[in-house]
């Protein structure tokens, strides 16, 4: 019996599962509009998860985490960086969900 529980547990432990790092809040505070660099930026963050290149010279950089288990999505976050041509943060974008109390 202690054979099948331990199986079962193990089983279902390998069911969850966790894309990226999560995002740092307080780093986020630190992003500042023209002053920010494409570096500091990977630095705080670590590498980007994608990265989009416009056709302006304008660049995209995306951090993503999230994690899901047996019974859907638990949380999830993502920050978008845009940087212009000289790799100077123009704007940023952050978004943060967790599943509804059930």
């Amino acid at each position: 019996m202690k054979h099948l529980i331990f199986a079962v547990v193990l089983v279902l432990s390998g069911c969850a599962t966790q894309m990226g790092k999560p995002i740092d809040e307080k780093k986020m505070l630190e992003l500042t509009e023209g002053e920010t660099t494409r570096q500091e930026a990977i630095e705080s963050f670590g590498p980007p998860m994608n990265v989009v290149q416009g056709s302006n010279g304008k660049q995209i950089m995306m951090w993503m985490h999230g994690n899901a288990g047996l019974w859907g999505a638990q949380k999830s976050q993502s920050l978008s960086i845009t940087f212009d041509k000289d790799g100077v943060m123009e704007s940023y974008f952050s978004s943060n969900s967790q599943p509804p109390n059930r």
